[in-house]
């Protein structure tokens, strides 16, 4: 099939990387893949060392007529079976040039993020009206689609995020050279968040949990915050690391930056938080389960869909750095219970988040079957 992945983000995170792990994967099996993507975006500079042919037919929210007269010369020169959106702002272009061009391509979209306001309008009516179907990434999300958007709930699919699991094997990595590569000593256990940063991932209540933990624990722990600011962020980048020096914690938590090789630096993770406010999905959840990491998590949105509390994790309320603090310390001296939520999240993960078993879910969709 001829399918075009879209995402107008600039930005770098987890529903970008789905967008371009999807792409790779599509294209792996032999579908005709390209992507619709923002001019001198990451996912442009990312899919195209990827080998995959992108089309920048996104630029400023000013110039949408510039996106829409692109994609319909797009599709009135190209034949497309399937267009599929990761990004609901994509619509204002992408709907038009459907209208304008003529072509009727499935087109679906996958919803990532929850809408707080209501879409029931005549505009996004008529923009809606030409999905062949949307894609929720979790329950959470597909309540809030049903509930805020003009679709027939029959249309609205649950479709989990998901990870190609041979990729990630603890047995691949030699923990102590990994260690040794992050200048962490050997018998130290290792704690922390892999992400973006951004308002609302509860970076700062996991520092203020470090924090909580001084003076408690009597063996040696290394904490490492990975990631980088997210588009436009930068300045909330510098207030984080001002925070930590602040607390005193600047010879406790390392911050490696962006991290490439994800399921490396996981090899030498006893436990990952992931503290977030308001969560749809959670790729770096799965990422650290895939790897028979015990997780962490903030009980809300969409993570109980990945978290079983106490059977593949540990689900805290948001904000709470107390309850981070507890349960780290909790799991820090029970190295029973680390091995125990581990390997029942690499089953999780190989029974309800393998990119495999997803790819002919979506083909299937695609297809129209």
């Amino acid at each position: 099939m001829n399918i075009i992945q879209s995402c107008s983000s600039p930005s770098w995170g987890g529903l970008e990387m789905t967008a371009l792990n999807t792409s790779v994967i599509l294209a792996e099996k032999g579908h005709n893949v390209s992507i619709f993507c923002r001019k001198n975006s990451r996912l442009e500079d990312e899919a195209n060392k990827c080998g995959l042919t992108t089309y920048p037919v996104f630029s400023s929210k000013s110039n949408i007529f510039y996106s829409i007269l692109e994609i319909s010369k797009y599709l009135n020169s190209s034949h497309v079976d399937v267009i599929h959106s990761h990004i609901s702002h994509d619509l204002w272009s992408i709907s038009p040039a459907l209208y304008l061009s003529g072509k009727k391509p499935k087109f679906y979209l996958t919803k990532h993020l929850a809408s707080g306001v209501g879409k029931k309008d005549i505009p996004h009516r008529l923009l809606y009206k030409k999905l062949t179907g949307i894609f929720a990434i979790s329950n959470f999300i597909k309540d809030n689609v049903i509930s805020t958007c003009p679709v027939n709930p029959a249309n609205v699919h649950i479709l989990h995020n998901s990870l190609s699991v041979d990729k990630y094997n603890i047995a691949d990595y030699n923990t102590n050279s990994v260690k040794t590569k992050y200048n962490i000593p050997k018998e130290n256990l290792v704690a922390g968040m892999i992400g973006r940063f951004t308002p609302g991932k509860g970076i700062e209540d996991f520092l203020h949990s470090i924090k909580l933990l001084e003076g408690k624990l009597n063996f040696p722990v290394t904490f490492i915050i990975a990631g980088e600011a997210s588009y436009g962020e930068q300045e909330y980048a510098e207030g984080i690391f001002n925070l930590c020096e602040k607390l005193g914690l600047k010879d406790k938590v390392i911050f490696p930056g962006f991290i490439k090789n994800v399921p490396e630096l996981l090899s030498i993770f006893d436990i990952l938080v992931f503290p977030s406010h308001d969560e749809s999905f959670g790729i770096t959840l799965i990422e650290a389960m895939a790897m028979e990491v015990p997780v962490i998590a903030s009980n809300n949105s969409g993570i109980p869909d990945i978290v079983k509390d106490g059977v593949t994790g540990i689900l805290i309320p948001p904000k709470q750095p107390d309850k981070i603090a507890d349960s780290l310390f909790y799991l820090l001296n029970n190295w029973e219970k680390r091995v125990y939520l581990g390997q029942n999240g690499r089953r999780c993960i190989e029974d309800k988040f393998n990119a495999e078993t997803n790819i002919k879910i979506l083909e299937k969709y695609y297809n129209g079957k």
